[in-house]
């Protein structure tokens, strides 16, 4: 009797860009259980491809993870710039806010791969995670820069412009640029170890600073040191030993890569910063903190 050929599941891969339906099919995975539930051997399983096949397009677990996490990023920036965009009697931030809740609160394991795994921290330069992440800040930034709030005034919608956390002119904001602040070329060359700004005190993270906050191995930076009270940084319970790991979306190891960063976003005209924070076990949160 000659051998009969088994078939293939009808929902299985078998031709096409193996790259992309393994990102979609990980992508379900992770919308069902959030990222532990991403498994390269069980994928290959669903497929129907071969165990070594995945590895052709992605090095390990970790690399098919950004590729997942960056598509989250996309539909993610999709949803708020939808959201943002159409007409309503709400402000800007209202909406993003709103609409970043609901994609939260319907699509939790999507949301927890983003803002919950290593996945976005890891993230090299000019990667496409990296791209992806930083288009979905930059809305979040450009939303905050002149948000329209809506008022009721004599029974009429009207909209004003305000400027979110603005300091006082007169308060001694940490701030410290000059008359002609050094450029990021020079940030290396002419800034102290130690620096102060943005009401924080901040250190290169060295080994008595690592064992003095009890700061993970895994976890790299440039370490807070001091955090001066009633500051913008400390409503947000911003507290020493916090480690900053990027500003703006560029990772930091010494306080001239701040300072450098810092510079620049005031050189563009942005009245905010946006920090990547990890506190002593490697948890992540985003801060953002205004410049002057």
């Amino acid at each position: 009797m000659p051998l009969r050929l088994a078939r293939k599941p009808s929902d299985t891969y078998h031709h096409g860009d193996l790259r992309d339906a393994l990102v979609q099919a990980a992508f379900q995975e992770a919308e069902q259980g959030g990222p532990e539930a991403i498994n390269i051997s069980a994928l290959a399983k669903k497929l129907g491809v071969s165990q070594p096949a995945p590895y052709r397009h992605f090095a390990d677990r970790e690399a098919l993870l950004e590729a997942v996490t960056a598509e989250a990023f996309r539909q993610f920036t999709a949803v708020l710039r939808e959201a943002i965009g159409k007409p309503s009697k709400q402000s800007k931030l209202s909406r993003f806010a709103q609409a970043a809740l609901a994609f939260g609160l319907r699509r939790n394991g999507i949301y927890r791969l983003m803002f919950a795994s290593r996945a976005k921290a890891c993230a090299q330069k000019g990667s496409e995670l990296h791209s992806a992440a930083l288009e979905t800040f930059s809305l979040l930034l450009e939303t905050l820069e002149a948000p329209a709030v809506g008022l009721l005034r004599e029974g009429e919608s009207v909209d004003v412009n305000v400027t979110i956390g603005r300091l006082p002119e007169s308060e001694e904001a940490a701030d410290t640029s000059h008359d002609d602040e050094p450029g990021e070329g020079d940030a290396d060359a002419d800034a102290p170890e130690h620096q102060e700004l943005l009401g924080l005190s901040i250190s290169p993270l060295t080994e008595d600073l690592r064992s003095q906050y009890s700061i993970g191995r895994s976890v790299e930076g440039v370490v807070i040191t001091e955090v001066k009270p009633d500051s913008p940084a400390a409503q947000k319970e911003v507290k020493p030993g916090d480690v900053i790991v990027e500003v703006t979306q560029e990772k930091v190891k010494q306080p001239a890569d701040v300072l450098a960063r810092l510079n620049a976003v005031k050189k563009s005209g942005r009245r905010t910063v946006l920090l990547l924070l990890s506190d002593a076990k490697g948890e992540l949160r985003f801060v953002a903190v205004p410049t002057s």
